[in-house]
């Protein structure tokens, strides 16, 4: 896969096999946790992703092994690492539900993170 090509290629995994949610982290108060994966029944391919995310953007990731399937997970600010390599520029293709999703919890940890204490 060229790295140009790259996060168009990881945008159309992350609408078929990818999944993103937020919650509220019980353990500290006013806590707004995420966490973004990508889900494969080949733990070759989670591997190789991993090691291409980690080139190409910086980000930790970790496996999570399910049944029958692997899952890559990454929290916080290596989910919002790539979202912005996902969703680069104008006129892309998309799967708008998991875009709302990603980008409302982007939003509201930002404000969680400005509004006074």
């Amino acid at each position: 896969m060229p790295n140009e090509f790259f996060p168009d290629f990881l945008r159309g995994l992350f609408d078929g096999d990818g999944c993103f949610y937020s919650f509220w982290d019980t353990r500290w108060s006013n806590s707004f946790a995420y966490k973004m994966s990508f889900a494969s029944a080949s733990p070759k391919f989670v591997v190789w992703l991993k090691s291409k995310l980690s080139k190409l953007y910086g980000v930790k990731g970790y496996l999570h092994k399910g049944k029958g399937v692997v899952n890559l997970e990454y929290v916080k600010g290596d989910s919002k690492k790539l979202f912005r390599a996902m969703y680069h520029g104008p006129n892309l293709l998309f799967l708008n539900r998991k875009y709302i999703k990603v980008k409302t919890a982007l939003e509201k940890s930002s404000e969680l993170k400005t509004a006074p204490r």
